[in-house]
């Protein structure tokens, strides 16, 4: 493991955060699975955009817009 070093001026009256985080996907994979599977969640509600690959950039442009109202967003080849 290598130190970082910032500039804790800058990240103050920036007023940035650092959060650190330890993703654990393989417990809550299964259940995601499960409730899929069981209908208790409408994966078609989920998707609220679909673009072709070539609208990939539209397709981000939607995912970052705050005034967007997003879901998941699918990008189809």
């Amino acid at each position: 493991m290598r130190p970082i070093s910032l500039d804790i001026n800058a990240f103050h009256f920036q007023k940035l955060q650092l959060r650190a985080s330890h993703a654990i996907p393989n417990h809550y994979f299964p259940i995601a699975l499960d409730l899929l599977r069981r209908g208790v969640i409408d994966a078609d509600r989920l998707i609220t955009h679909v673009f072709k690959l070539n609208e990939f950039r539209r397709a981000f442009e939607a995912a970052n817009d705050p005034h967007e109202p997003v879901g998941k967003v699918v990008i189809q080849p």
